[in-house]
């Protein structure tokens, strides 16, 4: 009796030990990489089947997938890192929120086996599903399995003669295109695998037609890209750098305060030779996203546009956020209607639920009013609302910026208007990402001498944020707060490098970071328009979020 009651145990045990590992898809992320080709990784091939999806109009992730157990994902990961992908992690996706679909299945490769993937060619629509020892090409998917029936008969026509219809769960499957058949088929869209018929009716497939909105073609893959340094513009700021530069002996030209071939040279020969530099600029690497979890709605909206089918993604959440993301959505599928009112009004009640007024870090806003949406313009404001609300704790996402800059900046705009800056709808940190900011972080971080907390960096980089969105510039107290400040803080700062010969050094390694980062931001300003005072202004009140949170041992 215990014998059989341990055989069922066991049965039972392994059945969902089963049950449960395809549930999750394993995978090997090996990074993000610069226009990444299939040969770039061809050392580790043979370990797994590899697959990559585009984060910008240049850059992808690229992933090693093919891993039924733990157990060989692990052991796959581990060689990958002895072959110098050493950053690559382990990571799963949940596949059991995905729908079953239909596909026609027209082989299936074994791993470390070349893949004619010219065979292909007449496949427009092509996905594989990987395992351990093989990955399995299909085509479709097909809403109905009489659809996938009837070109599965066309099919075998144009020569797949084993091929055969099947259920796979849609979330299981990745596209094939120019990365994984090593630049041999082309990224179409998966739109039309009907295109092999040649009379009759065409099989209803699944299209991309239906997401074709998204992501938003307004979308700029350069925004946030580190701004080019106006050489015909004289200015304090680089007359400052090159006085800094002089007195190292760095820069051999004339005081002229333009940022010209000399002064740029001059600077990046103090980054290679300036010891008191060297140490910083070596950490000057920026580190890559992880991927987006899909039980986060926080996460799937900060990067809602690399997510194919968005409104799966967003409707499985009733929190109101979530709601009014998905009106948007509607919009932009759909235009304004019925549909989209019904949704962002539903958000707005659920939002508010419990205010007696209009929360104080946001315009005044009549939530009990029911609202129509006849442009995108207004449904961003209230959007931004939303954001707004006690209770929710997700910042506007920085692509929501760059899709919507217009109408974005009227939103930011209405704040200004009601001088109230709210960093929950301040956008995007993207100053951090240029190299100038980041060696600037890296000495004030060595100086501070002890990390600041946590919640005083997050004010400082949603407030930089909010800075950098802006268009307009400072009012005049914000403005004579922000030159009080950059004054206080170099004088506390001349009496610190007075004290000793090693402050010195390094005082001169700030102030080389320092007004090269004012530089570069001022310059972001110059380009939205601003001029003289108004961008000096801006570019200190920037300045200042990089590093107030790590003065305090100055400012004593």
């Amino acid at each position: 009796m215990n014998k059989i009651f341990s055989a069922v145990l066991c049965l039972f045990i392994f059945t969902n030990v089963n049950f449960a590992q395809q549930n999750f898809q394993l995978y090997v992320h090996l990074g993000n990489f610069s226009n990444p080709t299939y040969n770039d990784f061809s050392k580790i091939s043979h370990l797994g089947f590899l697959h990559a999806k585009k984060t910008d109009a240049t850059r992808a992730d690229v992933f090693l997938l093919g891993f039924e157990t733990r157990e060989k994902a692990e052991e796959a990961l581990a060689n990958i890192k002895r072959l110098g992908f050493t950053k690559a992690d382990l990571g799963s996706k949940d596949v059991s929120k995905g729908s079953a679909k239909y596909y026609v299945q027209l082989g299936s490769i074994e791993k470390n086996k070349q893949v004619n993937w010219s065979k292909f060619e007449a496949v427009p629509s092509l996905f594989a599903f990987p395992q351990t020892e093989v990955l399995k090409i299909v085509a479709g998917p097909f809403r109905t399995l009489e659809e996938a029936r009837k070109e599965l008969e066309l099919l075998k026509s144009k020569g797949f003669s084993d091929a055969f219809a099947r259920e796979l769960n849609e979330m299981a499957t990745f596209p094939i295109g120019a990365f994984e058949s090593n630049q041999v088929l082309s990224n179409v869209k998966q739109n039309t695998i009907s295109a092999l018929s040649v009379k009759g009716d065409a099989p209803s497939v699944i299209t991309e037609e239906a997401t074709s909105f998204w992501p938003p073609k307004t979308m700029d893959a350069k925004i946030g890209a580190t701004p080019n340094i106006l050489s015909t513009l004289k200015r304090t700021s680089v007359l400052s750098l090159q006085k800094v530069l002089k007195s190292e002996n760095y820069y051999p030209g004339v005081l002229s305060g333009y940022y010209n071939d000399a002064t740029r040279v001059s600077f990046e020969n103090a980054l290679k030779n300036l010891p008191e530099m060297k140490s910083f600029t070596s950490k000057n690497e920026v580190k890559t996203d992880a991927s987006v979890d899909l039980d986060k709605l926080s996460s799937i909206i900060d990067r809602l546009p690399e997510i194919s089918d968005p409104f799966v993604a967003i409707n499985k959440f009733s929190d109101p956020l979530a709601k009014a993301y998905s009106a948007y959505l509607t919009f932009l599928k759909n235009g304004a209607g019925k549909e989209v009112d019904l949704k962002m009004n539903a958000a707005i009640k659920g939002a508010f639920s419990g205010l007696s007024k209009s929360p104080p870090n946001m315009p005044f806003f009549d939530f009990k009013a029911v609202y129509s949406y006849p442009n995108i313009e207004q449904l961003i404001l209230h959007l931004f609302y939303i954001h707004s609300t006690p209770d929710n704790t997700i910042p506007t996402p920085c692509w929501l910026f760059n899709a919507h800059r217009k109408e974005t900046q009227a939103a930011v705009n209405r704040f200004n208007d009601a001088k109230v800056k709210n960093p929950a709808i301040s956008g995007c940190d993207y100053a951090m990402d240029w190299q100038d900011f980041r060696l600037l972080n890296n000495i004030m971080v060595y100086l501070g001498g002890k990390l600041p907390d946590q919640q005083e960096l997050f004010q400082a980089a949603e407030e930089r944020a909010f800075l950098y969105n802006s268009s307009q510039a400072l009012d005049a107290a914000s403005s004579k707060n922000a030159l009080q400040w950059e004054a206080q803080v170099w004088e506390k700062l001349e009496l610190w490098g007075k004290k000793d010969p090693i402050n010195v050094r390094m005082l001169t390694a700030l102030k080389i970071a320092y007004f090269q980062s004012f530089i570069r931001i001022e310059d972001h300003f110059i380009q939205k328009g601003m001029v003289g005072a108004d961008a000096k202004n801006m570019a200190t009140a920037v300045i200042a979020t990089v590093m107030t949170p790590y003065l305090d041992r100055f400012m004593q």
